[in-house]
């Protein structure tokens, strides 16, 4: 019977994702151990009420309204699920937060994040995701959208940031959080604040 009810937690979580979210076990570490967690995820794979995307790495599916196909999981919402594993803070870097913002339609050669924790690289599902450890103290107490459009700016640089890129980031953030992303920078890298500035003012 706990196991039945065990599967019936799991699977209300789930249920009450957004789909093409991803899971690791311990994200249902309040329901059991992570052997009947690990079980339980085991089966519902074999149900298909979920898809194994790696070892330890499930997905919620999607699929497209138009056509009814899987949809391929989000890169970076598996980044953070390996990084969630770990208690690592990660922040994407270079192309990859340009990528993640919509500031660019390159597809990075590597999914690259800053990281609180030790180097490490995966290949999954065709995709190369490398942690790079850096101390990040300006970055690791913002929220992770923060820290996101922060890492952007600063792969664009200092004199390379456009009025149209201005707006992609405006379009990124609610009002409230326009408000709030003053309030967490007052102490960035200047030209970064302005910018930031910028992008709340339009």
């Amino acid at each position: 019977m706990e196991i039945i009810n065990n599967l019936e937690k799991i699977k209300n979580i789930i249920n009450q994702s957004n789909p093409g979210s991803v899971f690791i076990a311990s994200d249902f570490a309040n329901i059991a151990n992570n052997d009947v967690i690990r079980k339980n995820l085991s089966l519902l794979t074999k149900r298909n009420f979920i898809n194994r995307i790696s070892h330890g790495l499930y997905i919620k599916p999607e699929y497209s309204k138009l056509t009814n196909e899987l949809i391929p999981f989000d890169v970076d919402k598996v980044a953070n699920a390996i990084a969630r594993n770990y208690g690592w803070k990660i922040i994407p870097f270079g192309q990859t937060a340009l990528n993640i913002l919509g500031l660019s339609n390159q597809v990075p050669v590597a999914y690259e994040y800053l990281s609180d924790g030790p180097y490490r690289s995966y290949t999954i599902g065709g995709y190369n995701i490398n942690y790079m450890h850096r101390a990040n103290k300006d970055l690791n107490d913002l929220p992770y959208k923060t820290a996101l459009i922060i890492s952007a700016i600063r792969a664009l640089g200092e004199t390379n940031v456009r009025s149209n890129q201005i707006e992609v980031i405006k379009s990124k953030l609610t009002e409230d959080e326009a408000k709030q992303i003053l309030d967490d920078t007052k102490y960035i890298t200047r030209w970064v604040r302005k910018v930031l500035e910028t992008v709340v003012e339009k």
